[in-house]
């Protein structure tokens, strides 16, 4: 829990905040050295003096206020009159405070007689075990710990060396720590696996601390990753690229990128062994939106010359163009395939999603949380996917991934994704990968449930969803590929062959078996309350085949396969180039 629970007063806020005006920073009230790192420009003298004088003055109001309740309560205790304050009592245990974020106002409480729209619909999809459930619940209202990684470039290991040297005082501290409420802070726990470290204190107890050693900790945090030598980034966030095992000569596209801590660790990766900038491979990192692409080379731009390997693009993820297929001229299709070559060794496909798995950064959810919000991205999430296994080379590997708990997101994907692609497209068991990382595996099964007005209703097949009883609106919302697949394999059939991968354990293949061998179960699911994180699914593909194309393919198309693929020249002049 942070600094600023349920028994901070709003006196103990305001005093927080004025405690940093004569901090010795120079700075006015409410900036600090985030504000600082981010280019904002601190308050002119007599803004802050403004600010300061009616700080006290609103401050001074609610002492008075506080103690003249202090008396009224103790007079009504004296003569037996304490009806309201056991009423009051009994408010505070019925509630569960969730923690607070720098997000705009929302309901801070949850009812202990209620269940949320997000408890009831996932104890239907039993994504933990029954005897888990409190404890997932208690890790999901509990503020996430702050965690970082080291900068692994080789031309960055003296900086880093200095600057772990430097934080011996906060990340080797034997002594007991408490924060401003008296509590024990857990010891930093060192992350072997990707180099990092997780805190014992979340962020906002860190940023606004009164406890000198934690001061000085988010200082060095701020200092050290604005020069590249750290990255804070979520622990689930980390896995996609360290489960991609990324070398120099790679080609690597990060689909959905911003706001870039994966495309920096991918970088890192590239860059792992030589000079800044020497790697003969790229990465290109793509998002729709622009201004996230500026935020994104802002984040990248601390790594220096290594952004030699590094261009942005801004496109539609679910159609970005393939660099292998000329404007007018033919190309040759995958050997056996009907589509052009794939141009990537690597692709970090985190599509949009519900977000779910971020309830503890971002705890409004729980009063905005909907079923209706991963049916509306499965389709798109499934085309990204589609488009990410066709840039794809043959042999390449690619991660699927979400920060969400829902299957309709995850698993039926990556089910559906499979079978698109007629075999070409295997899961591999990456779990040797990070072995130290706990985690659960994906779901064979699970339900198609929707709540609307409060009412919980389940549809067990797709035609369920298309009965005249169902909305309009909702109708289009479902599609078949949510479900589970369920169709059993021929009797003469062979079993689902297995072989030893290069970067995993096993890897499963045969697109005729039914969806429990189609190696869902190879799937990563982190829960919160196994190592104290955020909640996120990701899965590991490699593309073993070219993509075969739809089985009604006409005898031209077949024709076109064999001889290379061919495009239509643009009928626009502007596209010609003359020489």
């Amino acid at each position: 829990t942070n600094v600023f629970d349920c028994d901070a007063t709003e006196v103990d806020m305001e005093t927080s905040h004025d405690d940093g005006i004569d901090d010795g920073y120079g700075y006015g009230y409410g900036y600090d050295d985030d504000d600082r790192a981010a280019g904002s420009h601190p308050p002119s003298r007599s803004s802050r003096s403004r600010s300061r004088s009616k700080t006290l003055v609103r401050a001074g109001k609610r002492r008075r206020a506080a103690a003249c309740a202090h008396q009224d309560a103790d007079a009504r205790v004296h003569d037996g009159e304490h009806a309201t304050t056991t009423t009051t009592t009994t408010n505070e245990k019925n509630a569960i405070v969730l923690p607070r974020t720098s997000a705009p106002w929302f309901s801070r409480t949850l009812r202990v007689d209620e269940e949320t729209p997000f408890e009831v619909y996932y104890k239907r999809q039993h994504i933990v075990r029954e005897e888990e459930w409190a404890e997932f619940l208690r890790y999901l209202r509990t503020p996430l710990p702050v965690t970082f990684r080291m900068n692994r470039m080789a031309s960055r290991r003296e900086e880093v060396k200095q600057a772990l040297d430097a934080s011996r005082t906060f990340l080797q501290n034997a002594r007991e720590t408490r924060d401003d409420r008296g509590r024990v802070i857990p010891p930093p726990t060192r992350l072997a696996w990707c180099d990092g470290w997780q805190l014992g204190v979340d962020k906002m107890s860190l940023k606004f601390s009164r406890n000198p050693m934690l001061r000085d900790l988010q200082r060095w945090l701020v200092k050290t990753n604005n020069t590249g030598v750290l990255t804070r980034q979520a622990v689930d966030s980390m896995v996609p690229a360290a489960i991609l095992q990324i070398e120099p000569h790679h080609r690597v596209l990060d689909l959905c990128a911003s706001p870039g801590s994966k495309t920096t660790q991918a970088l890192e990766a590239l860059n792992a062994n030589g000079a800044e900038g020497s790697a003969s491979g790229c990465v290109i990192a793509n998002d729709i939106n622009p201004m996230r692409c500026y935020f994104l080379v802002r984040r990248c731009s601390a790594l220096g010359n290594a952004t030699a390997n590094l261009m942005v693009t801004t496109h539609q993820a679910q159609w970005y163009p393939n660099v292998n297929v000329p404007v007018s001229d033919e190309v040759n299709a995958e050997s056996g395939g009907r589509y052009p070559e794939g141009s990537y060794d690597r692709i970090i496909c985190d599509v949009p999603c519900s977000g779910d798995g971020t309830l503890r950064k971002n705890p409004q959810i729980w009063s905005e949380w909907k079923p209706e919000f991963a049916m509306t991205l499965h389709k798109l999430q499934l085309h990204i996917a589609q488009r990410g296994a066709a840039l794809l080379k043959v042999g390449g590997y690619m991660v699927y991934s979400t920060c969400s708990f829902n299957p309709v997101e995850n698993e039926a994907v990556v089910a559906e994704l499979i079978k698109r692609c007629g075999g070409a497209i295997e899961i591999v068991d990456a779990s040797d990968r990070v072995p130290e990382l706990l985690r659960r595996p994906g779901l064979s099964t699970w339900r198609v449930v929707t709540m609307v007005e409060g009412d919980v209703v389940e549809y067990p097949k797709y035609e369920d969803s298309q009965k005249p009883s169902v909305p309009i609106g909702l109708k289009r919302k479902f599609a078949k590929s949510m479900w589970p697949q369920e169709q059993e394999a021929p009797k003469d059939a062979p079993p689902p062959q297995s072989r030893v991968g290069v970067l995993g354990k096993r890897i499963m293949r045969g697109p005729s078996a039914t969806s429990k061998s189609t190696g869902l179960e190879h799937c990563m699911r982190l829960v919160p309350h196994l190592q104290d994180m955020g909640g996120f699914f990701a899965v590991l593909l490699k593309k073993v085949a070219p993509i075969p194309g739809p089985k009604t393919a006409t005898k031209n198309d077949k024709a076109d396969a064999h001889s290379g693929y061919s495009r239509t020249a643009p009928k626009h002049s502007y596209s010609k180039v003359s020489i």
